[in-house]
């Protein structure tokens, strides 16, 4: 996938009307960071976003230099990124309080703003009545397994409760963050 979104990109087949739609910037945001071409997507961010349309440029924007801070293992930058912004779009704000859950996951020392965000996070989900259900469950079932990982991190031998974990993520299909779920199963195995 991400061979073909940087040859349409390349190519410039991916601009209609001369912009980028958000979704599919976003979607070439994503890939690029998950196969670690950092340093293509920082370029693909840099490069394109002027073509996102300008309602939701910023957002757009913001989002995606967060996740490339995330993935650059910058964690305190990706939370300043996301620290003071309110987005108009409800989805921005899910995939922000995500990337920010992440962060706190990560980072040692900030095991109260992780609680504080857990709390906010559901409450976020159940307030908003244009997520579906499908969605409420795929993002509420991930915060779930995140507060037990979390957890799991300052016990010394956690290998039974790692593999019921590994389960309960494996029987849900559709839960959010899987591959990233799964990544911090093998970091507790160590």
């Amino acid at each position: 996938l991400f061979e073909l979104n940087r040859f349409a990109v390349e190519k410039e087949i991916v601009l209609e009307d001369g912009y980028f739609a958000n979704e599919q910037f976003w979607v070439i945001v994503h890939i690029g960071c998950s196969v670690k071409e950092l340093k293509w997507t920082e370029d693909f961010i840099n490069k394109y976003g002027s073509f996102l349309q300008e309602e939701q440029r910023g957002d757009t924007l913001i989002i995606s230099n967060a996740l490339l801070a995330f993935h650059k293992d910058d964690f305190e930058k990706a939370l300043q990124i996301l620290a003071t912004v309110r987005f108009q779009n409800f989805l921005y704000g899910l995939y922000a309080k995500s990337i920010q859950l992440q962060c706190y996951y990560e980072l040692e020392g900030y095991e109260d703003s992780f609680g504080n965000l857990v709390r906010s996070f559901y409450t976020f989900l159940n307030r908003k009545d244009v997520i579906t259900d499908a969605t409420k469950a795929s993002f509420t079932d991930f915060i779930a397994v995140c507060k037990q990982l979390k957890k799991l991190k300052s016990q010394y031998d956690v290998s039974q409760d790692v593999e019921k974990i590994a389960a309960q993520i494996q029987q849900n299909p559709n839960m959010a963050y899987k591959s990233w779920l799964y990544k911090k199963i093998e970091e507790l195995k160590k």
